[in-house]
């Protein structure tokens, strides 16, 4: 079981650290292209959890889980040796296929641990992933600044070589489920592909101007094909995402507070990494290294882990909705505050517990609202429309950001460098800050009481 732990800390380690690091990527590739090294990852994930589980069934999960594994590390090798953004973006699609690792550790412990003891290795699993994502920071930070973003690929490259052959000897060969239905791979590969193709007509009208039909074509391609996997998916029988879930009115809109969410308030630390390392003399930022960024991040992840078991007991006694409400206001509290006290990392330190704390308990909450409202046979299904919708909107999110970031930049004093300005940042979090407030509006709009069925 701690083999599971460790391979599924490799999944949280790869995003959490791309973002450590992002600002030294910008600043070989430029902001908005350097956006693409986590969208393209989100994207890929969003795909593969789904369908590297329904795999797992049919041909064993500890084969699919190697798979992944040698997948992921070539991903990190190509990325770290990788001479151009478009190399890197190849990697980082690898990378994304991890996106499986949980869904595949939770079957593989299932089969492993008895009943008694499982509720204790999915906690251990799960926290894993909070504490993984807590040091990754640090980690990524220091990795940077010993010399270049390169290493936390060689590192991802080192760490899978490592935990493979550890898989291979210390998980047994399980029983795989009889084959029912097949996979859906074209609903795979239509829902990261119509996304992508949106995302880079937006970036590429700000980043070239609007020019030349490769960019709307793209743009239209990206509709059709969305439009072409919603009514596939519709229509299938075993789809990969059951978007007819979304015709009950109280799924709709916990997963609409989702979207605004991964849209908003999740990309708060993309952000805030980025403001920490920005050279204080460019007009904004605090100009410290990214090891230190990462210290700043560690008190919120760590309270995280608090705020998920408090919006547990919370969701258990009120009903989801309302803590999703609480979540939202907490968190438009806490980020609205930024753009006035952030003259020090203390200040800033305070933000980002609290920031953290509301969009933890938005993400704890949301589930529990989506559970309560549809039979307990459809819960996995439920649960996957749910994480799908957070990682692809996440994915949009962070392109966005990265792109208003860039687009907000002037030619600063520090290196000659181009730096997002004091007045962009402002207004990147007042609207994420917004965002909070919007889903504490649209959460009203849902009916019910949104309890959890008790059994």
């Amino acid at each position: 079981m701690i083999t599971l732990i460790l391979i599924e800390a490799l999944s949280s380690f790869e995003h959490v650290m791309i973002i450590a690091a992002l600002p030294f990527i910008s600043r070989a590739f430029g902001l908005a292209s350097a956006g693409w090294v986590v969208t393209s990852f989100l994207l890929v994930q969003a795909s593969s959890a789904a369908i590297g589980a329904r795999l797992g069934d049919m041909y064993g999960r500890e084969r699919v889980l190697a798979v992944i594994l040698v997948l992921t590390t070539t991903g990190s090798l190509i990325s770290a040796f990788g001479g151009s953004i478009h190399f890197v973006i190849v990697g980082r699609c690898l990378q994304g296929l991890s996106g499986a690792n949980l869904a595949l550790c939770y079957g593989i412990a299932r089969q492993m641990v008895p009943a008694k003891r499982l509720p204790f290795w999915v906690g251990a699993l799960t926290g894993g992933v909070t504490l993984a994502a807590a040091f990754g920071y640090i980690l990524g930070g220091y990795l940077a600044d010993l010399g270049s973003w390169r290493l936390i690929f060689w590192f991802a490259a080192g760490y899978g070589a490592i935990v493979l052959p550890l898989l291979l000897v210390t998980v047994p060969r399980l029983g795989n489920a009889p084959p029912m239905g097949g996979v859906d791979w074209l609903g795979g590969v239509l829902l990261p592909l119509g996304v992508a193709g949106i995302l880079y007509a937006v970036t590429s009208s700000v980043t070239q101007g609007g020019r030349g039909p490769w960019i709307a074509g793209a743009g239209v391609a990206g509709v059709v094909l969305l439009l072409w996997w919603w009514g596939h998916e519709w229509r299938r029988p075993d789809p990969l995402i059951q978007v007819r879930l979304l015709t009950q009115r109280p799924v709709l809109i916990a997963n609409l507070c989702f979207a605004i969410a991964a849209l908003g308030i999740m990309q708060f630390p993309l952000v805030l990494i980025q403001y920490l390392q920005q050279p204080a003399s460019s007009g904004a930022g605090l100009g410290l290294s990214a090891t230190a960024a990462g210290w700043i991040k560690l008190p919120s992840n760590v309270g995280s882990l608090l705020a998920a078991m408090l919006a547990g007991w919370l969701c258990g006694r009120h009903g989801g909705r309302p803590v999703i409400q609480y979540g939202g206001l907490l968190a438009a509290l806490s980020l609205g505050s930024f753009p006035f006290f952030h003259s020090n990392p203390w200040q800033i330190m305070a933000i980002t517990i609290g920031g953290a704390a509301g969009m933890t308990t938005l993400l704890a909450a949301v589930p529990n609202v989506v559970l309560a409202h549809v039979q307990p046979e459809r819960a996995g299904e439920a649960t996957g429309l749910t994480m799908t919708v957070l990682r692809v909107f996440t994915a949009a999110g962070a392109q966005l950001v990265t792109l208003s970031l860039a687009a907000s930049a002037t030619p600063a004093l520090a290196g000659g460098r181009a730096y997002p300005t004091e007045f962009g940042y402002t207004v990147i979090l007042a609207g994420i800050a917004l965002s909070g407030v919007l889903i504490v509006l649209v959460a009203q709009l849902g009916t019910g009481a949104a309890r959890p069925r008790r059994t």
